[in-house]
C-alpha cells in the first residue's frame, strides 16, 4: 500500500481582503510539495475561527482548489478543515491547532506521516525520486535499525536553507500518535516543538536530516544571529562542603542565595540563572547599532513567540514515554560538544566542527562571540549535508565574553551530556568516543569528567604521542609555563594525582546537563568560571578521562604572552569569596609581605618619617623579592617531576621566567578583590578543593617556610 503524506497548513488572511491573493500563495506553496510517484499527498487546513475571508464557503472553496495540484483530487476525500478560535489578547496556540491537524490527518485520511508547513514554505530543492521518497527511505532506515515492522517511528527533518541545522519542518510518523496522543505537550504554545519533537526521537537514534530536500521558509524561522543571555547579577552559592568528597552537596547547590560581596562585585559575578535562561517570554530586541542592522535571520512571524522551558523535565518525560511503548527500541549516548570563540580561526574551528563519533549521537555548538566576525565560511559547513544536524552556528549581536558565550551554548543543548571545549583546541579523533567509555563506566558516580589538554612540549611521550609531537614546542617561554605549575590542571587527566579530580579546565571536560545551571563571568576573558561551573555540579567530584585528549597549540603561534595568567588571576580570585569552603588563611607571600612593608613606611612618614627611610625600604622590598626568586629558582633547577626537560642554562632562564608567571598571578590575586573593595591578605584557595590534604599540607608548610626566609632576608637588611 502507498505511504501518505499529510501536509499541515495554517492559513489566516491577516485582515486582508484578497481571497484570490491568499489562495494564490497557498496554491504557490503547495504545488511544489508534490509527491513521488506511487505516494499520496493529503492537506488538512487550519483555519481561524470566524476568519472573515477564509471561513466561509467561497474561501473553503478556494482553499480546496489550491491544493488540488498536490492531491490526487481536489475533492473532500483529501483535503480537511480544522478550525480554532484566536480569543483577542490571547497568544495564538498553533501547537493545539498542530495537534488536531495531525489527528485528523491520521484519522480520518489515513496518513502515515505528516508535517507542518505555512503559505509561506516551498519546496525549492529536491533530487529524484521526490521528496516524499527520500523521507520515507530515512524512516525506513530508523526501522531496519531498531527492528520495527512499520517505518513509521521517528523524526525526519526537511532542509531548512533558511536555517539548515535546525530541524524546523519535522516530519513525523503515525506511532508518534500512538505513544502521546497528541504533538507535543500542553505547555508548547506555538514556539519550541520542533526541536524538541526532534530531541526526543535524537534520544532513540531515531531522528535524521532529508538533506536534499529543501525548503524555504520566508516568515519565523530560527535565527543565526541570536542576543547573548542578558547579563544580571547572580548570588552564587558560598556554604560549606562537609566530610568527605562528594558529601554536603547542598553548600554548593545551584539555589539563588545571598552572597557577602559588595554590591559591585555581585554586579560583576553576571550569569544567567535557570528562570533568566530559559524564558517563557520572547527574547530581547536586539541593540541599536551597525551589527544589529546586520543580523541575519528569517523576518518576524505573524503572531507573539512564546517559548518554553523543554530541555530537562519534559524531555526527560517524553523520552520515558516513548522507552515505555517501545521497550525494544535503544539509542545511543547523546553528546552535545559546545564551543565559544571569539577569534573564530577557519582551520580550527573547521577540524572541531567535522569531529566524528562512532558511539554517541553527537552535535556541535559554536557559538561565535564576535559580531562582525565573517563566518560564513563556517555556515558553509554547517549546511553540508555530512555535518547537517551534525552542527549549528549561532552569531551573538554583541560581545558578552566567554561566560555568556557558553551560556548560549547551553541554551542551545539538548543531549545527556556536554563536551566543553575551547575554540583554539585541536581534538583527538577519539575525543567525544574516549568519553562515551568513561561516561558507561563510571556515569552513575559523577556528573563529569576531565579529558586530557596537552600544551605540548618536545619530547612528549604519553598517549597518542604522535599527534601530539605535531604541535610541540621547545622554547623557552612554554618551558616556563609548565616549571610555573599554571598548567598542571590542563593534564590532571595523566597526571596520576588519583581517581577523583575536583575540577578541569574548559578547554576539554565533559560535565552532565543540569537543569539550572549557568556560567558566571568573574572577568570577560575568562577565569575562575570552569572551576566554579564544576564545582556545582551535584554529583562532585570528577573523574579523570585521560584518552579524551585535545592539545592546545601554543597561544599566539607560540610567541610569549605574559598578561594572560594575570587576566585569569583577576578572575578566579573570586573563588575565594565564591567557595568560602575551600578557602584558608595562611600566612603572607612575598607580595602581601612588601604591601605590609609599605604600609608601615608610610605610617612612618606621616608620624614622622625618622625611623624609616626610604633606602630601608627599598632594601626590603629588593630582600624579600630577591630571596622569592631565589626560592623558587632552586626548587625548579632541583626538581625531577618531569614539568620541563630542559637543562642547564636554559633550565634556569626558563625558572626566572616561571617565576615571572607567578609575579603576574599573585598580583592579579592581590588587585582583583581591591577593585570591590575586599583586602585580599593572606586569603587563599585550595585548588584540590579539600580532596587532597596532603597537598594543602605540603603547600601550607612552604608557605611558612618561604615566609622564615623573606623575615631572615629582612633582619639581614636591617643589620646591614
Amino acid at each position: 500500500m502507498a505511504p501518505t503524506f499529510a501536509l499541515l497548513v495554517p492559513v489566516t488572511s491577516a485582515g486582508g481582503s484578497d481571497l484570490d491573493r491568499v489562495a494564490g500563495k497557498v496554491k504557490h506553496a503547495l504545488d511544489t510539495f508534490s509527491p513521488s510517484p506511487g505516494h499520496d499527498v493529503v492537506v488538512v487546513f487550519g483555519l481561524d475561527t470566524d476568519d472573515p475571508l477564509l471561513d466561509t464557503p467561497s474561501g473553503e472553496q478556494a482553499l480546496r482548489r489550491a491544493s488540488g495540484g498536490v492531491v490526487r483530487s481536489a475533492d473532500a476525500r483529501c483535503t480537511r478543515f480544522v478550525k480554532q478560535p484566536r480569543p483577542h489578547g490571547t497568544p495564538f496556540r498553533m501547537c493545539d491547532m498542530w495537534t488536531v491537524m495531525a489527528a485528523t490527518a491520521v484519522r480520518e485520511l489515513a496518513a502515515s506521516f505528516f508535517v507542518l508547513i505555512g503559505d509561506d514554505v516551498e519546496l525549492v530543492g529536491c533530487p529524484s525520486p521526490g521528496w516524499t521518497e527520500l523521507v520515507l527511505q530515512k524512516f525506513t532506515e530508523i526501522a531496519a535499525r531498531h527492528k520495527l515492522a512499520s517505518p513509521t517511528f521517528g523524526c525526519v527533518a526537511l532542509n531548512d536553507v533558511s536555517s539548515p541545522a535546525f530541524p524546523t519542518f519535522p516530519v513525523i510518523g503515525k506511532t508518534h500518535l500512538d505513544i502521546f496522543g497528541r504533538v507535543a505537550p500542553p505547555l508548547f504554545v506555538n514556539q519550541d516543538a520542533d526541536p524538541f519533537l526532534f530531541a526526543v526521537y535524537r534520544r532513540f537514534s531515531a531522528s535524521a536530516f532529508a538533506a536534499s530536500v529543501r525548503v524555504r521558509n520566508s516568515v519565523g524561522g530560527a535565527a543565526p544571529r541570536v542576543d547573548p543571555p542578558g547579563p544580571g547579577g547572580v548570588h552564587l552559592a558560598s556554604g560549606h562542603r562537609k566530610g568527605e568528597a562528594g558529601t554536603a552537596r547542598e553548600a554548593c547547590g545551584n539555589a539563588r542565595v545571598e552572597s557577602r560581596w559588595p554590591v559591585q562585585l555581585t554586579a560583576c559575578l553576571r550569569a544567567v540563572s535557570g528562570s533568566q535562561q530559559w524564558s517563557s517570554k520572547a527574547p530581547p530586541p536586539p541593540p541599536a547599532g551597525p551589527a544589529a542592522k546586520r543580523a541575519e535571520g528569517a523576518k518576524a512571524p505573524r503572531y507573539e513567540r512564546q517559548h518554553v522551558v523543554w530541555q530537562f523535565g519534559v524531555l526527560h518525560d517524553a523520552a520515558a514515554a516513548v522507552a515505555a511503548h517501545l521497550p525494544g527500541v535503544k539509542g545511543k549516548l547523546t553528546v552535545d560538544v559546545c564551543v565559544p570563540s571569539y577569534r573564530a580561526d577557519r582551520d580550527l574551528l573547521t577540524r572541531i566542527a567535522r569531529m566524528e563519533s562512532a558511539e554517541t549521537d553527537h552535535r556541535v555548538i559554536i557559538i561565535i562571540d564576535d559580531p562582525d566576525a565573517d563566518v560564513s565560511w563556517l555556515r558553509d559547513v554547517e549546511a553540508e549535508a555530512a555535518t547537517l544536524g551534525k552542527l549549528r552556528v549561532r552569531q551573538h549581536n554583541r560581545n558578552e565574553g566567554a561566560s555568556q558565550a557558553r551560556n548560549s551554548a547551553v541554551r542551545e543543548c539538548d543531549a545527556e551530556w556536554v563536551v566543553w571545549l575551547d575554540d583554539d583546541v585541536v581534538p583527538h579523533a577519539g575525543l567525544i568516543d574516549a568519553y562515551a567509555q568513561e561516561i558507561a563506566a563510571h556515569g552513575d558516580q559523577t556528573d563529569g569528567f576531565v579529558g586530557s589538554t596537552i600544551l605540548p612540549l618536545k619530547g612528549y611521550s604519553g598517549f597518542a604521542s604522535e599527534f601530539v609531537r605535531k604541535y610541540a614546542s621547545d622554547s623557552l617561554f612554554h618551558h616556563a609555563v609548565h616549571l610555573s605549575d599554571v598548567a598542571f590542571f590542563w593534564n590532571v587527566a595523566q597526571s596520576g594525582l588519583g581517581e577523583a579530580l575536583p575540577w578541569g579546565v574548559t578547554a576539554n571536560v565533559c560535565t552532565r546537563r543540569v537543569e539550572g545551571m549557568a556560567f558566571a563571568s568573574f572577568i570577560k576573558t575568562g577565569g575562575g568560571e570552569d572551576i566554579d561551573w564544576c564545582l556545582r555540579l551535584p554529583r562532585w567530584p570528577l573523574r579523570p578521562a585521560p584518552a579524551a585528549l585535545a592539545v592546545h597549540p601554543w597561544w599566539h603561534r607560540g610567541a610569549p604572552c605574559f598578561s594572560r595568567f594575570f587576566k585569569w588571576a583577576l578572575g578566579d580570585c573570586g573563588l575565594v569569596e565564591v567557595h568560602k569552603q575551600f578557602s584558608y588563611m595562611t600566612v603572607p607571600n612575598w607580595l602581601e609581605l612588601n604591601a605590609l612593608y609599605c604600609m608601615a613606611y608610610l605610617v612612618c612618614q606621616v608620624a614622622g618619617g625618622g625611623a624609616f627611610p626610604a633606602v630601608r625600604l627599598a632594601k626590603l622590598l629588593s630582600a624579600t623579592t630577591v630571596a622569592d626568586l631565589l626560592l623558587d629558582l632552586q626548587r625548579n633547577l632541583r626538581r625531577s617531576d618531569g614539568a620541563s626537560r630542559c637543562g642547564g642554562c636554559k633550565r634556569a632562564a626558563g625558572s626566572v621566567a616561571a617565576w615571572w608567571i607567578k609575579v603576574l598571578l599573585d598580583a592579579g590575586h592581590c588587585a582583583g578583590p581591591l577593585r570591590f573593595g575586599l583586602l585580599p591578605f593572606c586569603r587563599r584557595f585550595d585548588w584540590f578543593c579539600g580532596l587532597y590534604p596532603t597537598i594543602l599540607r605540603d603547600e601550607r608548610a612552604k608557605q611558612r617556610r618561604y615566609l622564615a626566609v623573606y623575615l631572615a632576608a629582612a633582619l639581614m637588611c636591617f643589620l646591614w
